[in-house]
């Protein structure tokens, strides 16, 4: 078994199938991108980082394993439980359960970053427009491509 097709639990009986339709992908998520080439080293830690050290963020962080539990899930680790298989019928609610219980830190955080955004794209506009020529020209070769 490959990687990623361990990552997705599969049986072992499904991995023929799985590899059949990953294959002309070599094997890649569908959420794995070729991002332009400066975009992979635009640096949003000097936007981001401060807004994890907000206490209100903190303070509204805590609550999210207790909200999780009441809607009948337990979450150790965040990534685990929304990339963890599961039924087609019961991801949109796994989903919208994780979504709530984040909403109040998320909206604190981007209360805050509202603040930061223009100063920070104002600091970084040469390499922000760059990365859009880049991106244009990405769906400039995608829109060639065979369907």
């Amino acid at each position: 078994m490959r990687r990623a097709e361990t990552e997705r639990g599969l049986a072992h009986a499904d991995v023929d199938a799985f590899n059949t339709c990953t294959t002309p992908y070599e094997h890649r998520p569908y959420y794995d991108i070729d991002l332009p080439a400066l975009a992979q080293h635009l640096d949003l830690d000097d936007l981001v980082t401060p807004l994890r050290d907000l206490p209100e963020v903190a303070a509204a962080e805590q609550p999210y394993h207790s909200c999780m539990k009441t809607r009948g899930y337990t979450v150790d680790d965040r990534d685990d439980f929304l990339f963890s298989p599961r039924p087609p019928d019961a991801v949109e609610a796994a989903f919208t359960a994780d979504a709530t219980c984040r909403r109040p830190a998320y909206t604190i955080a981007m209360q805050a970053l509202a603040a930061r955004i223009t100063p920070w794209q104002q600091q970084h506009r040469a390499q922000l427009d760059t990365i859009r020529q880049q991106w244009q020209h990405t769906l400039t070769e995608a829109a060639q491509l065979d369907r």
